[in-house]
Protein backbone atom coordinates (compact mmCIF):
# COMPACT_ATOMS: atom_id res chain seq x y z
CA UNK A 1 0.00 0.00 0.00
CA UNK A 2 3.06 2.52 0.33
CA UNK A 3 4.82 1.65 -2.40
CA UNK A 4 1.58 2.30 -4.24
CA UNK A 5 0.90 5.80 -2.33
CA UNK A 6 4.52 6.90 -3.84
CA UNK A 7 4.52 5.66 -7.08
CA UNK A 8 0.98 7.52 -7.13
CA UNK A 9 2.96 10.56 -5.82
CA UNK A 10 5.72 10.02 -8.55
CA UNK A 11 2.92 9.80 -10.96
CA UNK A 12 1.14 13.22 -9.71
CA UNK A 13 4.40 15.48 -9.13
CA UNK A 14 6.06 15.71 -12.08
CA UNK A 15 8.59 18.58 -10.94
CA UNK A 16 10.73 15.53 -9.00
CA UNK A 17 11.61 14.55 -12.75
CA UNK A 18 12.31 18.23 -13.62
CA UNK A 19 14.28 18.69 -10.20
CA UNK A 20 16.51 15.77 -11.83
CA UNK A 21 16.92 16.76 -15.21
CA UNK A 22 17.49 20.17 -14.23
CA UNK A 23 19.91 19.45 -11.33
CA UNK A 24 22.01 17.23 -14.25
CA UNK A 25 22.37 20.72 -16.60
CA UNK A 26 23.39 22.82 -13.64
CA UNK A 27 26.29 20.30 -12.42
CA UNK A 28 27.13 20.11 -16.60
CA UNK A 29 26.87 23.59 -16.81
CA UNK A 30 28.73 24.91 -13.72
CA UNK A 31 31.65 22.33 -14.37
CA UNK A 32 32.12 23.61 -17.94
CA UNK A 33 32.43 27.05 -16.78
CA UNK A 34 34.64 26.70 -13.58
CA UNK A 35 37.14 24.85 -15.54
CA UNK A 36 36.91 27.09 -18.34
CA UNK A 37 37.28 30.37 -16.94
CA UNK A 38 40.38 28.73 -14.19
CA UNK A 39 43.07 30.20 -16.71
CA UNK A 40 41.77 33.74 -16.22
CA UNK A 41 41.52 33.35 -12.41
CA UNK A 42 44.61 34.30 -9.83
CA UNK A 43 43.89 31.20 -7.63
CA UNK A 44 42.28 27.70 -8.17
CA UNK A 45 40.63 25.21 -6.06
CA UNK A 46 39.73 21.62 -6.98
CA UNK A 47 36.21 21.46 -7.46
CA UNK A 48 34.43 18.17 -7.56
CA UNK A 49 31.63 18.26 -10.46
CA UNK A 50 28.75 17.21 -8.42
CA UNK A 51 25.98 18.83 -6.57
CA UNK A 52 24.11 17.25 -3.32
CA UNK A 53 20.71 17.22 -2.23
CA UNK A 54 19.09 15.89 0.99
CA UNK A 55 15.55 15.15 2.25
CA UNK A 56 15.04 17.85 4.21
CA UNK A 57 15.06 20.37 1.53
CA UNK A 58 11.77 18.95 0.22
CA UNK A 59 8.50 19.90 1.33
CA UNK A 60 6.90 17.34 3.84
CA UNK A 61 4.30 16.64 1.41
CA UNK A 62 7.03 15.33 -1.20
CA UNK A 63 9.14 13.51 1.11
CA UNK A 64 8.08 10.13 0.47
CA UNK A 65 8.94 10.34 -3.24
CA UNK A 66 11.37 12.30 -3.13
CA UNK A 67 13.24 9.29 -0.82
CA UNK A 68 12.20 6.60 -2.97
CA UNK A 69 12.49 8.77 -6.80
CA UNK A 70 16.27 9.93 -5.19
CA UNK A 71 17.11 7.38 -2.61
CA UNK A 72 17.51 10.09 -0.25
CA UNK A 73 17.68 9.16 3.48
CA UNK A 74 20.00 9.46 6.89
CA UNK A 75 23.08 10.92 4.76
CA UNK A 76 23.35 13.88 1.78
CA UNK A 77 23.24 12.12 -1.38
CA UNK A 78 24.47 12.78 -4.86
CA UNK A 79 22.27 14.52 -6.76
CA UNK A 80 23.90 14.59 -10.28
CA UNK A 81 27.29 14.46 -11.26
CA UNK A 82 28.99 16.30 -14.72
CA UNK A 83 30.14 13.08 -16.70
CA UNK A 84 33.76 14.88 -17.10
CA UNK A 85 34.74 16.18 -13.59
CA UNK A 86 36.32 14.59 -11.31
CA UNK A 87 33.37 13.04 -9.27
CA UNK A 88 33.00 11.63 -12.91
CA UNK A 89 35.78 9.96 -13.43
CA UNK A 90 35.98 8.99 -9.44
CA UNK A 91 32.32 6.90 -10.41
CA UNK A 92 30.18 8.56 -9.05
CA UNK A 93 26.75 8.44 -9.53
CA UNK A 94 23.16 10.70 -8.67
CA UNK A 95 21.88 8.63 -6.20
CA UNK A 96 25.32 7.85 -3.57
CA UNK A 97 25.10 8.58 -0.26
CA UNK A 98 27.85 10.62 1.55
CA UNK A 99 28.78 8.46 4.78
CA UNK A 100 32.23 10.21 5.32
CA UNK A 101 34.76 12.93 3.41
CA UNK A 102 38.23 11.90 4.81
CA UNK A 103 37.28 9.95 7.36
CA UNK A 104 34.76 12.21 9.22
CA UNK A 105 31.32 11.38 8.71
CA UNK A 106 28.57 13.90 7.60
CA UNK A 107 25.72 15.43 9.18
CA UNK A 108 22.66 13.54 9.64
CA UNK A 109 19.87 14.54 7.51
CA UNK A 110 17.12 15.99 10.14
CA UNK A 111 13.88 16.65 8.27
CA UNK A 112 13.60 20.02 9.58
CA UNK A 113 16.78 20.86 9.00
CA UNK A 114 16.46 22.61 5.87
CA UNK A 115 19.54 23.06 3.54
CA UNK A 116 22.12 22.64 6.39
CA UNK A 117 22.99 19.46 6.15
CA UNK A 118 23.67 20.08 2.14
CA UNK A 119 26.02 23.36 3.22
CA UNK A 120 27.66 21.76 5.74
CA UNK A 121 28.42 18.48 3.60
CA UNK A 122 29.76 20.94 1.00
CA UNK A 123 31.87 22.80 3.41
CA UNK A 124 33.73 19.36 4.59
CA UNK A 125 34.09 18.48 0.79
CA UNK A 126 35.93 21.81 -0.24
CA UNK A 127 37.88 21.56 2.77
CA UNK A 128 39.21 18.31 1.65
CA UNK A 129 39.42 19.23 -2.15
CA UNK A 130 41.33 22.41 -0.50
CA UNK A 131 44.13 20.02 0.78
CA UNK A 132 44.38 17.36 -1.74
CA UNK A 133 41.71 14.77 -3.58
CA UNK A 134 38.92 13.67 -0.71
CA UNK A 135 38.58 10.08 0.38
CA UNK A 136 34.71 9.61 -0.11
CA UNK A 137 32.71 7.03 1.75
CA UNK A 138 29.64 6.36 0.26
CA UNK A 139 26.51 3.77 0.12
CA UNK A 140 25.39 2.91 -2.98
CA UNK A 141 22.15 0.55 -2.93
CA UNK A 142 22.68 -0.32 0.57
CA UNK A 143 26.02 -1.39 -0.13
CA UNK A 144 29.14 0.77 1.08
CA UNK A 145 32.32 1.48 -0.88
Amino acid sequence: MIMMLIFATLAVDPSLTRVQAEDARVAAMSWRLQTANAPLCPKTLRISGMSIHALSQYRPGQRAAAAARFRLGAHPVVAAVAADSAAGRAGLKSGDALIAIDGQPTPQVDPRAGYAPVGQTEAMLDAALALSPADLRISRQGAEQ
